[in-house]
């Protein structure tokens, strides 16, 4: 069922849209928390096209390059395409995408560019769809490029902490957070999700799978009392993390330099190769990662970012 869209012409100028990063899993939640992070982010720019469809005119920032300008595999594209089709117009829609996240970082590079591409057609075309419709809408991009997970997704999309209960149909929960800067390190190589999701068991141990639902729910616990110690200690994971540690080199010596050095919690953000960690000086706990990859020989850059409640939003 199409929707009639408001064609006043305030909805056809221009209009910039942002979509923050995210840190999928917080280590025991795999694919069921998400969270969204102040920066970095994509930017995206949308204006009507007399052209019916969808299309990237023009895309700049980081590895700009090797992003695809065909609508069929660009994320924002995809995305957006697949909320058009919820409305009754009769124009098309033009994106120029900024790129800030990087390509295969752990960090929710592609979410991010599909939360930016839905929500900012939705916005454009007047739309009035419900959180979850959304996320749905969106869910379509990360099918074609990352697979069908929407922990990154939703967090992007909607900010805070989301608790994916299902995928089909999509039915996500989102809690507000509070201001808790986190480190983040990223080593200087790509680790894709497919690869990434490709070492994951079949069957899981009973009582890991106990102690990562306790931990989950610390996280979400702490999340709301705002208690970072309850948070780190939520962060250790039974399952995933001993599996895909060994595609990131040097993260075990880096997780011993960082728990020595005062974190509450460590671990992998979503697929990786982006590790994360909880402390209360996430400042020099970002530096400890850097210079533990560095000592390792691999090159690495990091950052402090601060939690959000804010997901895709006009800019």
């Amino acid at each position: 069922m199409s929707i009639k869209v408001n064609t006043i012409a305030t909805y056809h100028l221009p209009m910039k849209v942002f979509a923050p990063a995210s840190i999928a899993n917080l280590g025991a939640g795999f694919d069921v928390l998400g969270l969204a992070l102040e920066n970095p982010g994509d930017v995206v720019k949308i204006r009507e096209s007399s052209e019916p469809g969808v299309r990237i005119a023009r895309i700049t920032g980081i590895q700009a390059k090797r992003l695809p300008r065909n609508s069929k595999k660009n994320c924002v594209t995809i995305a957006a395409e697949n909320v058009l089709k919820k409305a009754n117009v009769d124009f098309g829609l033009e994106f120029e995408l900024t790129k800030g996240i990087r390509h295969s970082s752990g960090l929710g590079s592609s979410a991010a560019s599909a939360a930016c591409g839905a929500f900012a057609a939705m916005h454009y075309l007047n739309l009035k769809l419900a959180d979850n419709e959304l996320v749905g809408a969106a869910l379509v991009s990360e099918m074609v490029v990352s697979g069908k997970h929407v922990d990154n997704l939703s967090a992007s999309l909607l900010g805070g902490l989301t608790i994916v209960r299902t995928i089909t149909p999509v039915d996500v929960l989102r809690l507000e957070v509070p201001p808790i800067e986190i480190a983040i390190c990223t080593p200087n190589f790509e680790l894709h999700t497919e690869i990434g999701r490709s070492v994951l068991p079949r069957e899981v141990n009973f009582n890991h799978a106990i102690r990562n639902t306790a931990n989950t729910c610390a996280i979400i616990w702490g999340m709301v009392k705002n208690d970072i110690k309850t948070i780190g200690k939520g962060t250790i994971d039974h399952i995933v993390e001993r599996l895909r540690a060994p595609l990131i080199p040097g993260y075990y010596e880096v997780r011993h330099c960082v728990m020595d050095a005062g974190a509450l919690g460590f671990g992998i953000c979503g697929a990786g190769p982006s590790i994360f960690a909880i402390g209360e000086d996430p400042s020099n706990l970002s530096n400890v990662m850097k210079d533990g990859f560095e000592d390792e020989g691999i090159e690495a850059v990091s950052l402090v970012a601060k939690c959000s409640n804010q997901g895709a939003r006009e800019i």
